[in-house]
């Protein structure tokens, strides 16, 4: 199967209830309106998804209303995370739940050289990994 990842992917938001829990009724209702809309790829713990706020069980609370609210378009979870063998876990685990890939940021506020970079980078067999570059807060990504 040939994945089309053209067209528009929307990185979501983490709802949060007042007491500070994720809001799942509300973003499962975000999913599907972000769905309705016509998006093509849907992003959960992207980059405005708080993923670097939340305990594993939540994370994966996440991913999964994502892809039981998804109507079928691919996923992409963000696994990005400051220790590069910490985003092979959560990519590992991403893909154990269902996703269709991941989106995986080189490391936040430190600097592995490029060996310590491509266990979290290369493309996996099971499922492709979208690489972001973000230069003002992961300083590899400068190089």
């Amino acid at each position: 199967m040939k994945l089309d990842l053209s067209g528009l992917a929307v990185a979501l938001a983490t709802p949060f209830t007042p007491s500070g829990e994720v809001d799942l009724a509300a973003y499962r209702k975000l999913v599907r309106h972000v769905v309705a809309g016509g998006v093509d790829t849907l992003v959960p713990l992207g980059t405005t998804g708080e993923a670097s706020t939340l305990l594993e069980a939540e994370r994966d609370a996440v991913i999964a209303a994502c892809l039981e609210e998804s109507a079928g378009h691919p996923v992409f979870v963000g696994t990005g995370h400051n220790a590069t063998r910490q985003t092979a876990a959560l990519t590992k685990r991403a893909q154990a739940l269902g996703a269709t890939g991941a989106l995986v940021v080189t490391p936040y506020y430190n600097k592995p050289n490029p060996d310590g970079l491509w266990p979290t980078m290369r493309p996996s067999p099971r499922r492709p990994r979208a690489c972001r570059s973000s230069p003002t807060t992961c300083p590899a990504a400068r190089d």
